[in-house]
C-alpha cells in the first residue's frame, strides 16, 4: 500500500497556517498590521510570561530562564516595531 502523504510538507503547511492565523489574530487585537517576526516575538512573550507567573511545579532555574527569555522577547519585540 503506497501513500503520497509527505509528513514534512504537511507539518510545514500546518505550521504556516497556524502562524498566519496567529499573526492575523494579533493584528486584529492590536489594530495594527504585524509581520511574521513581530508575531513570533509576541507569541514567545506570551509563552514565557505564562511560565513566569503561573504557579506551575517547575524548578526555580527554569523559572529564572523563563524570566530572562520573557525580558529578551519583549526587548526583541520592541526592536521589531511592536
Amino acid at each position: 500500500m503506497k501513500t503520497d502523504f509527505n509528513y514534512n510538507s504537511a507539518t510545514s503547511t500546518n505550521r504556516e497556517n497556524t502562524s498566519d492565523t496567529l499573526r492575523k489574530y494579533y493584528s486584529s487585537l492590536l489594530e495594527k498590521e504585524l509581520n511574521e517576526q513581530q508575531s513570533t516575538w509576541l507569541t514567545a512573550s506570551v509563552g514565557s510570561f505564562i511560565l513566569t507567573v503561573m504557579p506551575l511545579p517547575i524548578p526555580d532555574v527554569l523559572r529564572l530562564i523563563a524570566i530572562g527569555f520573557f525580558a529578551f522577547s519583549l526587548w526583541k519585540g520592541k526592536k521589531s516595531g511592536l
